[in-house]
């Protein structure tokens, strides 16, 4: 699967490379499913196994993309597998004009990216708006532990968020109140993940 030609005129040597090592996959709405002949595609890169990979939100403005500056800090893919989700409308996904955009929607492309390749296990990390990904998600896990049905989706082995809210109706940037984003780098994030890329439980079972 190779890159769509949605990418921006102009795009970046890098951008390009970027999205040239994933490709894009079919995501049908109506039954939740990766389905190769489904008319609406997504983004999605992948480095090694992902049966136990680290799981990467995008946020915005720059989607996955945002996730390549970090890259050469982590661990390579046979230490760290990856897996590197898009949303609709962000990168190299399609962009609908006629479509219900949510944090729901959301959650449900990574619960079925989740499932349909076989993530046993996962380490969540999640910047900007995917922060409320992530608690949509944990939020359906403990109403369904409480019906008594299956939780649903991998084992989580750990959540980090970065600048991202705690509620649907609100936004803030927390860089001076969460003492690791007061410590990182206005640059980048890269002085994060050095601390990071050390703790090997940060994403190993």
């Amino acid at each position: 699967m190779g890159p769509s030609n949605t990418l921006p005129p102009g795009g970046t040597s890098s951008t390009q490379a970027w999205f040239a090592g994933g490709g894009r996959i079919g995501h049908d709405r109506e039954v939740l499913a990766i389905v190769a002949s489904a008319p609406l595609k997504v983004f999605l890169r992948r480095e090694e196994d992902v049966a136990h990979a680290v799981s990467f939100l995008p946020g915005y403005p720059h989607g996955s993309f945002g996730w390549a500056k970090v890259l050469p800090y982590l661990p390579n893919a046979a230490a760290m597998p990856k897996l590197f989700v898009e949303y609709v409308c962000m990168g190299d996904s399609d962009k609908p004009k006629d479509y219900a955009y949510s944090t729901a929607e959301r959650a449900d492309l990574v619960e079925t990216i989740w499932r349909d390749f076989s993530v046993q296990s996962t380490t969540l990390v999640a910047f900007d708006f995917s922060s409320l990904v992530v608690l949509e998600h944990l939020r359906r896990r403990l109403e369904r532990a409480e019906r008594g049905q299956p939780t649903g989706g991998p084992q989580i082995r750990g959540v980090f968020i970065f600048n991202g809210g705690l509620f649907t109706d609100g936004h803030s940037h927390p860089w001076y109140t969460t003492p690791i984003l007061r410590r990182a780098s206005l640059t980048g994030l890269a002085g994060v993940w050095g601390v990071l890329s050390r703790c090997s439980r940060c994403w190993q079972g």
